[in-house]
């Protein structure tokens, strides 16, 4: 479980994945403890996967907290 900042606002993530369009755009989407799913960012598709990748190595490395800016 890791906890994304988003500028003003914390989201509690037991998972996340990434979710493409067809015009080069992605957007993350977290899982929430309740089960319940989010898009909490769209970017282009590259920014969604660098954090993506991102979040992943803080949440193998043992972080709690991930900030995207």
């Amino acid at each position: 479980m890791i906890w994304i900042n988003i500028g003003d606002k914390s989201y509690q993530a037991t998972g996340i994945n990434v979710a493409t369009t067809n015009d080069g755009f992605a957007s993350l989407w977290i899982e929430k403890p309740t089960g319940k799913t989010m898009n909490v960012l769209t970017a282009d598709e590259s920014t969604i996967r660098e954090h993506k990748e991102a979040i992943d190595f803080a949440v193998k490395d043992g972080h709690k907290i991930y900030e995207i800016a």
